[in-house]
Parts: C-alpha cells; sequence; structure tokens
C-alpha cells in the first residue's frame, strides 16, 4: 500500500516542480529583459542626448569628427538595443514553448523526468544575443570615449 502512495506522491511533486519551474523561468526571463532594456536605452539614447546638445551649443562643433563619432555611435547603439531586446525575446519565447512540448512528452511518457530537467534551458540564439550585447555595449563605450576625447581636446 505504501508504495503505490510514494509513486503518486512522486508524480505530485514532479507535477508541482514543471509549474514552478515555468512560472520562475518566465517571471526571470521578464524581470532580466526589463532591467537590461531600460539600462541599455537610458544609456545610448541618454549619450545620443547628450551630444546633440553639446553639439548645439555651438556650430563649430557640428563639423568637429568626435561629436560626430559618438553620435552616431550612440545612435547604432539605440538600434542594436531593440535587436537585442528583440532576440532574447525569441530566444525565450522558443524555451518557453520547447519546455512547454517537451512536458507534454514528458506526460505521455516519450521522455524521462532527467531528460525535461536538463532540456529546460535557452539553447538557441544564445550566441547572436551575446554577440549583438557586445555591439550595443561598444557602441555605447566608444560614444562615451568620443565624447569625453572631444571635450578633453577641445581648446
Amino acid at each position: 500500500m505504501a508504495s503505490e502512495v510514494h509513486p503518486a506522491n512522486e508524480e505530485e511533486q514532479r507535477q508541482q516542480r514543471i509549474a514552478t519551474r515555468a512560472e520562475l523561468l518566465w517571471k526571470l526571463t521578464e524581470a532580466c529583459e526589463a532591467a537590461f532594456s531600460k539600462y541599455l536605452l537610458l544609456s545610448t539614447a541618454g549619450g545620443a542626448v547628450a551630444t546633440l546638445s553639446f553639439m548645439g551649443t555651438a556650430p563649430e562643433l557640428r563639423r568637429m569628427w568626435g561629436p560626430r563619432i559618438a553620435l552616431v555611435a550612440f545612435m547604432v547603439g539605440v538600434v542594436m538595443c531593440g535587436a537585442v531586446l528583440a532576440a532574447r525575446a525569441r530566444t525565450t519565447s522558443r524555451t518557453y514553448v520547447r519546455f512547454v512540448e517537451d512536458v507534454a512528452k514528458f506526460r505521455k511518457a516519450d521522455i524521462s523526468w532527467d531528460e525535461l530537467a536538463s532540456r529546460c534551458s535557452p539553447k538557441y540564439g544564445t550566441k547572436l544575443n551575446t554577440a549583438l550585447e557586445v555591439i550595443t555595449f561598444v557602441c555605447l563605450i566608444v560614444g562615451a570615449a568620443a565624447g569625453v576625447f572631444t571635450v578633453w581636446t577641445r581648446q
């Protein structure tokens, strides 16, 4: 009799872990994407606004290469930020859909519990996400460096 109760409890625990894991993945992803998007948008868009404000103070600044480079870098950074967010959303969506499909497979006994647990992490798009993030940060650094160089070298 005890062996019949144990498997039911184990199955209930697995189902609860599945539901908890799905909810946790979704909430964690939402929180990370929100924080990341705020940082990237604020820093790159803020840099673009600051550069435009700086360039607007005097006509000779508009002809200088430093502010132009900074402005282009910040604007590319803003566009790349959008690309990062789109790629992250796609990766997250694919991971969530794959997890739901794997849960259905597990419930039909097509895959084992261990296989389900090992397959619930993002596998596709992570290299693209990383590349886009690096490009965005490089744009931020180039824009900031060009701005600092222009301010320090301006007579």
